[in-house]
């Protein structure tokens, strides 16, 4: 999906953790028919999208270590379907890589990279050329406001966790109907939901220009 998660961005020192700490969640994922219980994921919907994601993933490898990859004998239903294994990446120099920003695979695939300091998180944030969405977890309230700031122009949606709602909050990718989807460059540059502002975009706006008392009756005072 759209919003689902393919970079994720941990401090140096926290690399190896977070790579075994996904590697654990992944390999208890279950590929095959969706209607199957206790299946995880589904196939792709074509081969045109299969061999897209295939070579997506190759892109990915140029700049990047395979971690992990779901095994496809464990499938679960139908054998015929058009099947992505999940994939976990490990992109060791982030700054001077150019594919895992630009290269967007729409399957079960994340790369994993460390950063040395904020202010290169940020860049490296940026370089994805704009996202719908970006999830910011930490309990440094500093950090958090600063995210904000300067993620903020380059994503449609941030979505900041703490301890006190990591257990409640609505998830990376659920869009929830009161929020905006979309954004700014690669995010497709519009804008839906957003409650009522969502209506916005079915009005045609203009502009009246008029004395007090008849400004007052077209606004209904």
């Amino acid at each position: 999906k759209c919003t689902a998660i393919r970079r994720i961005f941990v401090p140096r020192e926290l690399l190896e953790e977070a790579k075994n700490a996904l590697i654990e969640k992944l390999s208890k994922a279950s590929i095959g028919d969706p209607a199957i219980e206790g299946v995880t994921y589904g196939p792709l919907v074509s081969k045109v999208q299969l061999n897209a994601a295939q070579e997506g993933v190759g892109q990915l490898l140029k700049e990047a270590e395979l971690a992990f990859e779901g095994d496809i004998q464990q499938l679960k239903g139908d054998e015929n379907g058009f099947y992505v294994t999940q994939k976990l990446l490990v992109c060791r120099d982030p700054a001077n890589a150019k594919n895992v920003h630009s290269t967007e695979v729409f399957g079960p695939v994340a790369t994993l990279m460390p950063y040395e300091s904020h202010n290169q998180l940020f860049d490296l944030v940026r370089a994805g050329g704009g996202s719908l969405v970006s999830s910011i977890f930490t309990n440094d309230d500093q950090f958090a406001f600063g995210a904000v700031a300067e993620l903020g122009s380059s994503h449609g949606r941030l979505l900041i966790v703490d301890e006190s709602i990591s257990r409640g909050h609505s998830g990376h990718g659920n869009v929830m109907p009161m929020c905006i989807h979309g954004g700014p460059g690669r995010a497709g540059g519009g804008q839906e939901l957003g409650g009522l502002r969502g209506m916005d975009f079915y009005h045609v706006c203009t502009a009246v220009q008029t004395n007090l008392s008849r400004a007052a009756y077209l606004q209904g005072d």
